[in-house]
């Protein structure tokens, strides 16, 4: 289902005064890497009609990847998992929710390949997938693709809800606009923690113990024990900025701060409040509420490929001097985030690391 990612097709069509012909060269050996030491391979083939006096034709190329295991190390549920993740990295590369189909399995090269299904959740694909609008398409960065999926892999594992929960928001599942935003709010906190680890203060733990050597009645200094930090931890919004500083788009710091800060604040409402701390205008809350999810989950997005480490110029590439630059740009400017215009420099290095010949 992803052939329209991977490119925009092999088949070349040539029409004459008196013939129509269709050309298809078959790719003899897959594209091959090696993924977290596995090897990983994408065939490519074609599916369609083949004969004489048909009334009609229809050809359309096709492909699948197949990650090799060694037969010890590889449950049926593990590949159930594998597949899913895989899935995940393709969705984000993409930007579109469409299903990869269930899986084969073979436990040799020789023996015959098992087909597996399991229970999955459905995804929004009322939109068909383009190619122009992904944001790493695979032509654009297939060296590297077996590195991508390696870390990707090794990421989910190390980063975990900092990951899961905004995939959450790709499944399809339809959420209120106050639980969207903070399940963003909670990843990017999630994914802060486990990217900065909190840093021991040995002068805060002095004042902590202090503090509980006072109390004489030991329920209540139980109590205080609980809830009294001996580690700093940054603010909510001190972590955004150091988390969307690192995508490196040339926004003012003056306005990611402001931005954070907004976000922390309405984060707040949502997680303490449920909404709206004081009764107001609710549709104009719910309108900042959405607007802040739009810029967030464009970062959000961008961060996650940064750190899996998609070519940081196809990351950019989404707010500075890609097709879809615009949009985004808008976006993030109705939330007081401004992405400078590209200048020459910036421009010539996007085609600099453009792969020869493929179309931007």
């Amino acid at each position: 289902g992803y052939e329209e990612w991977i490119g925009r097709g092999s088949i070349d069509v040539a029409k004459g005064r008196r013939r129509i012909s269709a050309h298809y060269a078959v790719q003899a050996l897959p594209m091959r890497w090696q993924a977290a030491a596995l090897p990983l391979e994408l065939h490519r083939g074609l599916q369609g009609d083949g004969g004489k006096a048909l009334t009609e034709l229809a050809w359309r190329e096709n492909a699948f990847l197949r990650l090799g295991f060694p037969r010890a190390d590889l449950t049926v549920e593990q590949a159930v998992d594998l597949s899913q993740r895989i899935e995940d990295l393709i969705v984000l590369m993409a930007d579109h929710n469409q299903r990869l189909e269930f899986g084969l399995l073979r436990h040799s090269k020789r023996s015959e390949p098992v087909q597996f299904y399991f229970t999955r959740s459905g995804r929004d694909t009322s939109e068909k997938l383009q190619w122009h609008k992904a944001w790493a398409r695979f032509d654009q960065c297939s060296d590297q693709f077996g590195d991508v999926v390696s870390s990707w892999l090794a990421k989910y594992e190390t980063y975990g809800p900092g990951f899961h929960l905004y995939l959450g928001n790709r499944r399809g599942q339809a959420m209120y606009y106050e639980h969207r935003f903070a399940s963003l709010m909670w990843g990017l906190e999630a994914l802060h923690r486990a990217m900065v680890p909190a840093e021991s203060n040995a002068a805060q733990a002095a004042k902590v113990a202090r503090i509980l050597d006072q109390i004489s009645l030991k329920k209540d200094r139980n109590w205080a024990e609980r809830f009294l930090p001996e580690q700093s931890e940054p603010s909510l919004a001190n972590r955004l900025v150091d988390l969307f500083s690192r995508l490196d788009l040339g926004i003012d710091k003056t306005e990611l701060a402001a931005f954070a800060e907004r976000c922390a604040a309405r984060r707040n409402d949502v997680s303490h409040f449920g909404g709206q701390r004081q009764a107001g205008d609710y549709d104009a809350f719910l309108e900042d509420i959405a607007n802040l999810s739009g810029a967030v989950d464009l970062l959000y997005h961008a961060l996650i490929l940064h750190i899996t480490g998609v070519p940081d110029w196809l990351v950019k590439r989404r707010f500075i001097g890609g097709p879809h630059s615009h949009a985004a740009c808008a976006v993030l400017a109705h939330c007081g985030l401004l992405v400078p215009e590209p200048n020459s420099d910036q421009s010539k290095q996007i085609a600099k690391n453009s792969p020869s010949g493929v179309p931007q």
